[in-house]
């Protein structure tokens, strides 16, 4: 289901026209996360054959976008992969056991930005219909073999959570968190896909990391608050959304670590202020990350200085 983390209010002052020519540029950022487990038993004894498979898909987007004296929103934007990990492992009826991690890769892909706008709000729509996932073609041992393919796994994520009806504000930040997890069965398979996005839009002054580095230490204050896991308690290999509040525009950084175990950066992205969210799809490395307990850090730097607060998660 869609769930709107933020939904920034209007200026209570100024005419449509002086508001969209102030804010006739906006800046914005996205991360998407895919996460999916399947499951697939095939034929008959004694050559069925059975397999599972576990998958993350994520993708970081910027983009920007102006509006017109008439209210049309266009713009553009880029969009680059930030992980792509398919395990596959089974059991090939006499053949035997099989396992791997597929060469799957993912592209740098264009984002397409368009919608409309009414005074100081406006509708927008985000798009990443060429963003794609190849493999060449591989085999996991005991002649389990898969053909060479092409899929649009995050093209097809995007749109499903809504982003083609996204309500701004064209004066201030503005910031979700949609989701949604879809469950397909039949008679020998079933899937979970579980889809996170977490998208983030700034009016004015420059993209996020330049109005943040930009800032005066006399005008620009950075402080973190208002940390929190959503779920708090997720099952191994689920995603976390993990929400907070900064005191201006900052790059964030999501870190995970087990304790006593070296911490990995899993998300990157510029946020305004405010409230906003990044997400661990669950995974560390190229496995999901089994049940534990994980603390997750949020850093951010910006204003010239760096803070950082921690949750400890456990999962099961």
């Amino acid at each position: 289901m869609l769930g709107a983390l933020i939904c920034a209010t209007a200026p209570s002052a100024g005419a449509n026209v002086r508001i969209l020519a102030a804010f006739a540029t906006v800046y914005g950022t996205a991360q998407g996360v895919e996460v999916s487990d399947a499951s697939l038993d095939s034929g008959s004894p004694p050559d069925g054959v059975d397999s599972t498979s576990v998958a993350e898909y994520a993708v970081n987007l910027t983009f920007s976008f102006k509006v017109s004296s008439a209210g049309a929103v266009t713009g553009a934007g880029q969009g680059t992969y930030a992980a792509v990990h398919v395990h596959l492992e089974g059991h090939s009826g006499p053949k035997g056991a099989f396992s791997c991690d597929a060469p799957v890769s993912g592209n740098t892909f264009p984002v397409v930005v368009g919608g409309r706008a009414t005074g100081r709000q406006a509708l927008l729509t985000l798009a990443i219909p060429d963003a794609a996932e190849r493999n060449g073609g591989y085999t996991c041992g005991a002649r389990y073999a898969r053909h060479a393919a092409t899929s649009h796994i995050m093209a097809d994520s995007l749109a499903l959570v809504g982003a083609r009806h996204l309500e701004i504000s064209l004066a201030q930040p503005t910031s979700w968190t949609l989701t949604k997890t879809v469950d397909s069965r039949s008679t020998d398979s079933s899937e979970n896909d579980a889809h996170t996005w977490t998208i983030s839009t700034m009016p004015g002054g420059g993209p996020v990391g330049i109005s943040a580095a930009g800032a005066s230490g006399a005008s620009c204050s950075l402080a973190l608050s208002r940390l929190g896991a959503k779920p708090s308690q997720p099952l191994a290999g689920q995603p976390v959304i993990v929400v907070f509040r900064s005191s201006a525009a900052v790059e964030a950084s999501l870190l995970v670590s087990k304790p006593g175990r070296p911490t990995v950066t899993i998300a990157s992205r510029e946020v305004p202020a405010g409230d906003d969210a990044l997400v661990w799809s669950g995974w560390i490395g190229s496995l999901p990350a089994p049940a534990s307990h994980y603390q997750l850090t949020v850093e951010a730097k910006g204003c010239g200085s760096r803070r950082s607060l921690a949750i400890v998660v456990p999962t099961h």
